[in-house]
């Protein structure tokens, strides 16, 4: 199941929660952060009914993902369970850290200079733009699937609603998300922003990864091999997610610091 597909069954199950108020797992064989994440954000102190499924593993690993909430003890090393990002910016580095010693260093990821950037450079890009008063990051590395997954969700005022704030014209709000990806900035100080461009181009490009947005009402999903883009309801605020194949490749960041923008054709 790709990354899409597993935003995709998130967004089914939260729909049925909304018509329902019951989060149904009985259907669910597995989970993954790009599923179990955003809907533990968008469903977390409300007063629903919960659904468990049929196999215990499942319902043990939602409990060891939700760990560091529900003050369970976690014992799986490969699992760093729902952690908040600090609001304040300087305190965020603990949270890095402890993402690395659980990816080993980067070692399976791209090497620990490459996952230092395209983590700090995600989340480089929540602070300083979306003006969120809570974040999770969740990440799990599966070494039978031979894949990491990590998703970060924050609760601020979304990438198209800081491209309005800013007076930059758009139509769709996926296309606010391409500008974003592309290089366009809402900082004062810079004519254009690559930062996260480069990080995407180092996850996709030069890992063989999955990369997938979702803000507000749009949603983009990168492969190498193709570029996906759909309209949605809502989501309140903006989801980040990639997958990266396990490899102990050694990525040269250097050859992505310059990137501009990751070719995204509009539609």
């Amino acid at each position: 199941m790709s990354l899409l597909e597993e935003y995709k069954r998130f967004e089914e199950i939260y729909l049925r929660y909304k018509n329902e108020n019951k989060i149904d797992f009985s259907t669910i064989n597995f989970v993954y952060p790009s599923f179990i994440l955003p809907l533990y954000y968008l469903t977390h102190g409300k007063n629903c009914k919960m659904v468990p499924n049929k196999q215990e593993n499942v319902n043990s690993y939602i409990v060891s993902v939700l760990g560091n909430i529900t003050g369970n003890k976690n014992n799986k090393s490969t699992l760093c369970p729902i952690t908040f990002l600090p609001k304040d910016e300087s305190l965020k580095e603990k949270v890095i850290e402890k993402f690395s010693s659980v990816f080993e260093n980067g070692k399976y990821s791209g090497g620990q200079n490459a996952f230092l950037s395209y983590i700090g450079e995600i989340s480089d890009n929540i602070y300083q733009h979306s003006k969120f008063s809570n974040a999770y990051i969740l990440g799990q590395r599966y070494p039978s699937k031979k894949f990491i997954e990590i998703c970060i969700v924050d609760n601020g005022i979304t990438i198209p609603k800081n491209f309005e704030e800013n007076k930059i014209i758009f139509e769709k709000d996926y296309e606010a998300i391409f500008n974003a990806i592309n290089g366009t900035t809402t900082k004062k100080d810079f004519q254009r922003g690559y930062g996260l461009c480069s990080s995407i181009n180092m996850i996709v490009k030069g890992l063989n990864g999955e990369f997938l947005i979702a803000s507000r009402k749009g949603v983009v999903y990168i492969t190498p091999k193709e570029i996906k883009t759909y309209e949605i309801k809502m989501f309140k605020g903006t989801l980040i997610a990639f997958r990266i194949p396990l490899s102990e490749h050694k990525l040269d960041i250097y050859k992505y610091a310059d990137s501009k923008g990751v070719q995204i054709q509009k539609v």
